[in-house]
């Protein structure tokens, strides 16, 4: 006797413990202990309480009735004292209905804890979609059944259907929900073959020319920021496959959450629009480029400028827009142009008297410092980087006049 005392005291204690842990399914608790109550100037007006409760209090009075039966049996561990064992019907009846407590109890914790481990996915799967997707709606009429038929069978009711009923319907609405991601991971995501359509878009030519454009201030470097922040965003995963969902909801290497891109458009959908915007960039720069290099004050800028300065805005104003090769040089001398350039004449008699000023012959050095002081005072307030410098003889250009 004493042996199956022993071992009812056990299995008491465990289910005591499992009951105090709180058991739980699809995240929300199976017991509704904890309701709350709604009151408006003193009247209750609502509460949470679900359709159907199941309170932990009248489970854990027959665990501990059933447990204090049982200690006061240890103590009649002899075969004398055992002579002088009593008891009455009525306890042996509360030990029965006690005892029925117990077994239901650890008949509903057996069953949460083979529900457990799909009701903890497809919570996890709740969260990857969107509320309003029919997946999500399905999975929550299936979430509130499951809790109501757990709570009858806790309370030792007849549920509406059985535990291998139940689990078939989860690892139905598993397999729904595999499904359902792997059309949304396809949909939201780059496979391989179009995560190298990626790479190449990012080293592509025309994307190192607007890069070279966007120095010139008249762009608007904002578009071509915007461009690479929609090429960066978009989500690649280059190894998934379903068997990737077995264990978890979400995909291990790219763990998309398709519930937070549900008004995204298709990833393929985004990289072609992205490859037709880098065209329009391109294109529309170097014809905004072209028109502000044709204004007066550009044109006046470059008649201003050298031969070879000049030439890689020659070069660029003959090529098409959809060319994607700058010339070498272009955007310093055409950001030269377009902030406009001065010309500062020289005349060459000055010059020739600053460098004789002082004697000559002389050093090396003395010439270089003459020469930068002329300078210095020819170009004083004058931005040197848009000035360009004019030798004339002034007897020739008086001449000229």
């Amino acid at each position: 006797m004493q042996r199956v005392v022993q071992a009812e005291l056990e299995r008491v204690t465990r289910l005591q413990a499992g009951l105090v842990q709180g058991a739980r399914l699809w995240n929300q608790p199976v017991f509704t202990d904890n309701f709350r109550l709604e009151a408006e100037k003193g009247a209750v007006v609502g509460s949470n309480l679900p359709e159907v409760p199941l309170t932990s209090t009248t489970m854990q009075a027959g665990l501990r009735g059933y447990k204090g039966y049982l200690e006061s049996l240890s103590r009649f561990n002899t075969v004398g004292k055992l002579r002088n064992l009593s008891v009455s019907p009525s306890q042996v009846s509360e030990a029965r209905g006690n005892h029925a407590t117990v077994d239901r109890v650890e008949a509903l914790l057996r069953l949460v804890g083979q529900l457990q481990p799909l009701t903890t996915y497809l919570a996890g799967a709740e969260g990857n979609l969107s509320s309003d997707h029919s997946w999500s709606v399905r999975a929550a009429a299936v979430r509130d059944a499951l809790l109501v038929d757990v709570r009858r069978f806790g309370k030792g009711d007849d549920p509406t259907r059985a535990a291998p009923v139940l689990q078939q319907e989860l690892e139905t609405l598993k397999r729904e929900y595999v499904v359902v991601y792997t059309e949304e991971h396809r949909r939201l995501t780059l496979n391989a073959q179009a995560d190298d359509r990626r790479e190449r878009l990012s080293r592509d030519p025309r994307l190192a020319s607007v890069r070279t454009l966007s120095t010139v201030g008249l762009l608007d470097k904002a578009q071509l920021s915007g461009w690479q922040q929609a090429l960066t965003a978009l989500v690649t995963c280059r190894t998934f496959y379903e068997g990737l969902l077995e264990d978890e909801p979400t995909c291990p290497d790219c763990h998309l959450h398709p519930a937070q891109r549900s008004r995204s458009a298709p990833a393929e959908q985004i990289l072609d629009d992205l490859d037709r915007r880098l065209d329009a960039l391109l294109s529309g720069w170097r014809g905004a480029l072209r028109n502000a290099l044709d204004s007066d004050s550009a044109r006046q800028s470059i008649a201003a400028m050298g031969h070879d300065e000049a030439q890689p805005i020659a070069e660029f104003l003959r090529q098409t827009d959809d060319d994607p090769v700058i010339p070498s040089g272009f955007t310093t001398v055409a950001t030269a142009a377009l902030q406009g350039i001065q010309t500062v004449t020289i005349w060459e008699g000055e010059l020739m008297d600053a460098l004789a000023n002082g004697g000559l012959p002389c050093t090396k050095q003395e010439f270089e410092r003459r020469f930068g002081e002329f300078l210095r005072l020819q170009l004083h307030g004058s931005d040197a980087r848009t000035t360009r410098l004019m030798l004339t003889d002034r007897e020739l250009a008086l001449a000229a006049d």
